[in-house]
């Protein structure tokens, strides 16, 4: 049933139980052939957050679902792919050095983020009683490393996690 004839039918439903015959106004028909008002209202913010859900679903769902299908899979360069269901996250899960590293990268966490968060919330405070001028340099000199290259970052994150780095003999 298209919109004109259920328009038709409307009005002429509406003109049956009214007794009289009763012609469609076109502010009837506008009024059936416009979109709700809460869809009308806020058809510019969808339109604005269209482009970033078509990049979410380019780059990140859709690889992510790509991803776990081909979990499924065992793969060989000289032969086609083997299909082996959930086996993988079964041998994972069953692994016990799987949890160790688990267990390692939790207790990491749970010492580094509260000692970083309650030293950055003493650091901010004292900045914060500081002259002007004394305040902007050590905002300046706490703010580099936040704008320092990536590979420097990179080498240091490779230092720090080795076999002997600071992180793996420090938790454990």
């Amino acid at each position: 049933m298209t919109l004109t004839s259920s328009t038709t039918q409307l009005a002429t439903e509406a003109a049956a139980t009214a007794g009289a015959p009763r012609k469609t106004t076109r502010r009837d028909r506008r009024a059936l052939t416009r979109a709700p008002k809460h869809l009308r209202a806020n058809g510019t913010a969808y339109l604005m957050i269209l482009p970033l859900a078509a990049w979410l679903g380019i780059f990140v769902i859709y690889p992510l679902v790509y991803a776990f299908y081909l979990s499924g899979f065992e793969t060989y360069y000289n032969r086609p792919a083997e299909f082996v269901g959930l086996d993988f996250y079964k041998f994972v899960l069953t692994d016990p050095e799987f949890w160790a590293s688990l267990w390692v990268g939790l207790k990491y966490s749970l010492m580094v983020v509260p000692t970083i968060l309650v030293l950055a919330l003493l650091l901010a405070s004292f900045i914060k009683t500081l002259s002007k001028r004394a305040a902007g340099f050590l905002k300046t000199t706490i703010y580099v490393p936040a704008v320092v290259s990536v590979v420097i970052a990179s080498v240091l994150f490779v230092f720090i996690y080795q076999d002997t780095g600071l992180a793996t003999g420090w938790s454990g």
